[in-house]
């Protein structure tokens, strides 16, 4: 590995460091994809969002992804504010179901896809610091056979949460930590609901359609995503009404999962997968540069909003997709600095709407919701309105001077098998 010298190296091999590496591969760019572990990894499983269909097929991977045999996410049902509501994504103009996928695999399929664009792949390499010497960028490793180096002309930051690039420059930026923590494990069987409300039992071992599933808490809210072989199942709380041993972090999550509205229904007769449960503080975090001549960061490692509105693997993947045309046009270009700084602004004007749906942050750059189709805007504000932030998104339409319509159906209650 060492003297290894590409175009661009990339560090992390999840769905926004395979996908820009396939990008760059298509146009002729050398890159290097660094990951520290081996496909298939763990990583949360995930609520895909309709948009996520025009970026797979960008790349030429929507084929691999729809032979995965994915949950299709038919739509969304909720109990907010005691009103149980649902929509369906046809509704909104899409002809491709979204989906809901177990991420080891679906992010498997998309590194394995920059590899036989012909991507260079480390895996199992873990990126220790970076350096910059004169014209390149130096990236220091440990890996199967010890320490080495990579070297590039552009270096992407694309860890995630552990922002390898961002916290050793200092970039990283806490937006808010309110004390909230997210818990969740998995179950094997239970129930999973169709559009119309009925709530069907997991009779085969394999998913093939549903709806998500969340719900206002006492302490903040819950969730329930129906995978091909189990269910995720977590719920948000306040660090106070948590034990305060972290080792009892697991008993108290297993004895209020079904005490949650509608959980001891979907979870009837489901086995717990042991060793599956996980929790993580649930901050918002951005970078306070997205960019600049020769670093570029995308996914979570850029900034990260809120999981409500499964905005994580959409950010990843259209953060890719604007890296990989800014990074083209700096590898030519005498002066980067214009590039960078569009960049930039593509990338805080999505983190920033992300940050206004979910928690009400002011938009200062509304530009972004004038590009979006009607049914897209109608689906945020539908999306809003179910989830009890209207008032965010209405805050937004005032700011951007746009107008959306909610549509979704009130049901009475939810029909158990």
């Amino acid at each position: 590995m060492a003297g290894d010298r590409f175009d661009v190296a990339i560090i992390g091999g999840g769905p926004a460091g395979s996908c820009l590496a396939g990008f760059l591969a298509k146009r002729g760019v050398s890159v290097a994809l660094i990951e520290a572990e081996r496909h298939p990894r763990y990583a949360v499983g995930e609520s895909l969002l309709p948009q996520a269909w025009r970026y797979l097929e960008e790349l030429g991977v929507a084929a691999s992804v729809e032979r995965a045999e994915f949950v299709r996410k038919k739509g969304v049902t909720t109990l907010w504010g005691g009103e149980l509501r649902q929509f369906e994504f046809a509704w909104f103009g899409c002809d491709r179901d979204p989906l809901l996928v177990d991420r080891d695999r679906f992010d498997g399929i998309l590194f394995a896809h920059a590899a036989s664009l012909g991507v260079s792949v480390f895996e199992k390499t873990r990126a220790i610091s970076m350096v910059s010497r004169a014209d390149c960028k130096i990236v220091l490793t440990e890996g199967p056979m010890g320490a080495g180096e990579i070297s590039c002309s552009i270096l992407v930051d694309a860890s995630g949460r552990s922002g390898v690039i961002a916290r050793q420059s200092g970039a990283r930026q806490i937006y808010s930590d309110d004390g909230t923590v997210f818990l969740w494990g998995y179950f094997e069987g239970g129930r999973f609901i169709l559009p119309g409300g009925r709530a069907k039992k997991r009779d085969v071992s394999v998913c093939q359609e549903a709806t998500s599933y969340m719900c206002e808490t006492e302490t903040g809210w819950a969730l329930h995503l129906p995978l091909r072989k189990s269910s995720f199942v977590g719920f948000a709380s306040h660090s106070d009404h948590l034990p305060g041993n972290p080792t009892d972090l697991e008993a108290y999550y297993l004895r209020t999962i079904t005490t949650l509205p509608n959980f001891a229904m979907l979870l009837d007769g489901a086995l717990y997968s042991p060793g599956s449960f996980r929790y993580a503080k649930e901050m918002s975090f951005s970078a306070s540069s997205f960019a600049e001549p020769g670093i570029f960061l995308v996914g979570d490692a850029a900034g990260y909003s809120d999981p409500i509105f499964a905005h994580g693997v959409q950010f990843a993947l259209f953060s890719a997709y604007a890296a990989s045309n800014a990074i083209v046009r700096s590898l030519t270009a005498d002066d980067a600095t214009p590039i960078v700084r569009y960049y930039d602004g593509q990338i805080r004007q999505h983190h920033q709407m992300s940050l206004a749906m979910a928690r009400g942050v002011r938009m200062t750059f509304p530009g972004l919701l004038h590009w979006l189709p009607q049914d897209e805007l109608d689906l945020i504000a539908t999306a809003s309105a179910v989830t009890g932030r209207s008032a965010n998104f209405q805050q937004m339409a005032s700011v951007a001077n746009v107008n959306a319509a909610e549509r979704y159906r009130v049901l009475c209650e939810l029909q158990a098998d």
